[in-house]
């Protein structure tokens, strides 16, 4: 039995934990605001590495019902435009400052609601 430690495996490690460190501190630090607020994205779906589910799905946009197409599934349930009208994450839908919404705010946010 080999009792060594693979050296190639620690550095692995220990590069993955500093690029999630980096990631923490990119979505806590905000370094890029102004270009993830122009792509309607909330800070966790900006600054995270996320190559999974690469493919061209086509959908609509749930409020709007524009024709979309997206690079990776699951991202653009709505339109760009339909995401900063209404201060939403384009990929997740979240409140782009994490505001929680309440029913009795405007009709404009009763219908992304209903769209989620």
């Amino acid at each position: 039995m080999n009792n060594q430690l693979d050296i190639g495996l620690i550095n692995h490690n220990s590069k993955l934990r500093m690029f999630n460190f980096q990631t923490c501190l990119n979505v806590v630090n905000d370094p890029k605001s102004e270009e993830r607020l122009d792509k309607s994205e909330c800070t966790i779906c900006f600054y995270k590495a996320n190559t999974s589910g690469w493919a061209m799905t086509q959908h609509s946009c749930k409020i709007c019902g524009l024709d979309l197409i997206a690079k990776k599934q699951g991202i653009g349930r709505i339109c760009l435009q339909c995401a900063k009208n209404n201060n939403l994450c384009k990929i997740c839908l979240c409140d782009l400052e994490f505001k929680y919404r309440s029913n009795s705010q405007e009709e404009s946010n009763i219908e992304i609601l209903n769209a989620i």
